[in-house]
Parts: C-alpha cells; sequence; structure tokens
C-alpha cells in the first residue's frame, strides 16, 4: 500500500498520544531526515499540512469553503458560519469566493467533503445523460 502524507500524518498524531513530546520530536525529525535526504521536500510539505489539517479536526476546528454563483452579503456569511458551527459542533472558519461560471447555487468543501449544489454540475449532469449512447 502506497503510504501518503495524510496516513503519515495520522500515524504521527496516533504516536504523539501514546508517547512522550521529545520521542515526537526525535521520530518527526528522523522522518524528516529520511524525506529530506531523498529530495521529497515537497512531500514533507504535504506532511505537514496534514498534520495541521488533522489536528484542527481533532480540536473541532473546520475549515469550510464555499465557492457561490452570487456574492454572500455579510450576514448570510455569519448565518452560514453559524449553522455549520452547530451542525459539526465546533468552530468554524468560513472561506467565500465568488464564482459566477456556476450559474446559480454554490459548491461547498468541508474537509475531504464537498457538495455541489450548482446549476453547472446540473447542467453538465442532464448533458452526459442526453448524450450517452443507450
Amino acid at each position: 500500500m502506497k503510504e501518503t502524507p495524510r496516513r503519515y500524518a495520522q500515524n504521527l498524531l496516533e504516536f504523539a498520544s501514546k508517547h512522550s513530546r521529545e520521542e515526537l520530536e526525535a521520530l518527526v525529525e528522523e522522518v524528516s531526515k529520511y524525506f529530506a535526504s531523498r529530495g521529497k521536500i515537497r512531500f514533507l510539505e504535504n506532511l505537514k499540512k496534514e498534520v495541521e489539517r488533522l489536528g484542527k479536526i481533532k480540536d473541532r476546528e473546520y475549515d469550510v469553503h464555499v465557492s457561490s454563483a452570487k456574492r454572500l452579503d455579510d450576514s448570510m456569511k455569519k448565518e452560514l458560519t453559524d449553522t455549520f458551527a452547530t451542525v459539526l459542533d465546533g468552530t468554524v472558519t468560513l472561506h467565500v469566493e465568488e464564482n459566477p461560471a456556476l450559474i446559480g447555487g454554490s459548491v461547498l468543501t468541508i474537509g475531504d467533503t464537498m457538495i455541489d449544489a450548482s446549476l453547472l454540475s446540473r447542467v453538465n449532469i442532464l448533458k452526459s445523460a442526453l448524450t450517452s449512447p443507450s
């Protein structure tokens, strides 16, 4: 099975929960040396991001990304933040971008979960259904 930054991050966090800080620092130093000596700096950068992401989830801190066809006003942003904080039972940082190409609706991303409620995706699904051979 291929080792990925996510799998290494999960293993590091599990190790951290069972060992002292000094042991964890020694392990991180060895892992860093191993990948650096093989020119895998990008892997280390991705590993760092995964450890940070998983640490946030453990602390119930979530980044919610919203791509919307129309600009969201401050009251809508607050409502979304409050709703997600309640549903996820944690602290939410909302990241919003306007994307007129979506035509209507929005795309939400929370961690690895993406909810595409855009009109563009619906049109593409319909187009695919109409053009595929029966």
